[in-house]
């Protein structure tokens, strides 16, 4: 999945064997079907037996196999989210997986207020837009708290945050957000000067996202093998052996093929006709 267009191709496939599925007979049981990149939420009204046989079907379709996992105790986790099946309606909680940890970005590093503040506008962005009940929402807001202190962030800092959400969230239902032509661009971030900077680019509509430096790691560690001058393309020199002169040359080729192609002493070549001729030898030079 390197190539950029990955994602894309996946989706499309995906696409062409949810046509299919719809095709299915036992599709006319699926009262709802959503995807998210390879999650499906399907909403079944056949009996478990039919389900069987439809995802059977299904994995007949192509070489890609589906799992499956149906509701527990009237309760699925889909994506983030937990839904639970009621009589007459669907309660919604926010779900976490059980290796997720409660470790964000820590109140004193040495990170921009943007950066520390993102996850925290995220969580709390997800609490304000999941329609959840009363009890529900409570236990959410005082898990942020609780990983927010887990992480030294005073009280007072998550609960501004809180209510700039808030207030967000209700002004973006009130009025419909309209896109803008800002432009967003990513700077090292050096404390002193950031925020000056900042609002020089804002005046311009250029908007600066604060990247982080380059840890020890980044700059002392090199995993990729070490690769010889020769085998790189690039600008060389060859010198003659035996006298003074050289000759200077560009290859879009690694060297070695080149240097190679000088060595087969070709009059066509001026190093082939001062080789023959004078009976020198050359040496490569990078």
């Amino acid at each position: 999945m390197g190539s950029p267009i990955s994602g894309l191709l996946a989706d499309i496939y995906v696409d062409h064997i949810e046509e299919q599925i719809t095709q299915l007979p036992e599709y006319t049981h699926v009262s709802l079907w959503r995807r998210y990149v390879d999650d499906i939420l399907c909403f079944w009204t056949g009996t478990m037996q039919e389900l069987t046989k439809f995802f059977e079907a299904i994995n007949n379709i192509s070489n890609l196999k589906f799992t499956i996992e149906t509701e527990i105790n009237n309760s699925l986790n889909y994506l983030d989210l937990t839904l639970t099946r009621n009589t007459h309606n669907i309660d919604y909680n926010i779900y976490r997986k059980p290796t997720s940890t409660d470790v964000i970005i820590p109140f004193n590093s040495s990170h921009a207020p943007q950066i520390k503040t993102s996850s925290f506008n995220f969580m709390f962005h997800r609490l304000l837009n999941t329609p959840l009940t009363l009890e529900n929402f409570n236990q959410e807001l005082a898990t942020i708290i609780q990983i927010g202190k887990n992480n030294n962030y005073p009280l007072n800092f998550m609960l501004n945050i809180f209510h700039k959400t808030k207030k967000r969230t209700m002004l973006n239902h009130i009025y419909p957000h309209l896109k803008t032509s800002s432009r967003y661009i990513a700077i090292p971030y050096y404390p002193h000067i950031h925020n000056d900077i900042s609002k020089i680019l804002t005046t311009h509509n250029i908007n600066i996202t604060a990247r982080s430096h380059p840890t020890l790691a980044n700059l002392l560690i090199n995993t990729k093998p070490p690769q010889h001058v020769h085998n790189k393309a690039g600008i060389y020199e060859i010198n003659c052996n035996d006298c003074q002169l050289s000759y200077i040359g560009l290859t879009t080729r690694n060297l070695k093929t080149r240097f190679k192609e000088h060595q087969k002493n070709t009059p066509r070549s001026a190093i082939g006709s001062h080789t023959l001729e004078k009976k020198h030898t050359i040496s490569l030079a990078t």
